[in-house]
């Protein structure tokens, strides 16, 4: 027999216990971040995001946002195809494209996460309008009206 090798019983139960303790607290961390993400999506697309906590309605809640209807949510089988196609239908609210929402539906652990960090569409047209306090309208209309020519019509 080999000298300094353990093979007993309580050896390998020790082993073990160490590796489900590890994906245990693996799984608790992606839990955390996925819930934090849809918090985050849900609230940028207007809804609570403590609806992400319920287990139901947040698959009904996302429906309801993507424009599927949420009555599908309900139904076994047929609300798997239905939770693909939202979520390639909010990854276009996010102005993502087709591969991306393949990237949601695959990888769904790396790419919610990324699209929470990124703006919907009404954000960006947010951020493209450019915002004039009443006072510098004012201004910029008086000399809008200086500058045009008043001309004596009979």
């Amino acid at each position: 027999m080999m000298e300094g090798h353990d093979y007993s019983v309580s050896a390998m139960t020790e082993n073990i216990v160490i590796a489900f303790m590890i994906l245990w607290i693996v799984g608790i961390t992606l839990s955390v971040v996925m819930v934090v993400s849809m918090y985050k999506i849900f609230v940028k697309l207007g809804k609570p995001g403590w609806y992400v906590l319920i287990p139901f309605m947040n698959l009904w809640v996302l429906f309801e946002l993507t424009g599927i209807m949420p009555m599908l949510s309900l139904i076994p089988l047929i609300n798997i195809g239905a939770a693909v196609v939202a979520v390639f239908r909010l990854a276009k609210k996010f102005n993502r494209s087709p591969l991306f929402g393949i990237g949601l539906v695959l990888f769904s652990y790396v790419f919610i996460p990324m699209l929470s960090t990124v703006k919907t569409k009404e954000e960006v047209e947010l951020d493209n309008f450019k915002f004039v306090p009443k006072s510098k309208q004012k201004e910029e209309i008086k000399e809008e009206n200086k500058e045009i020519p008043k001309t004596d019509a009979v």
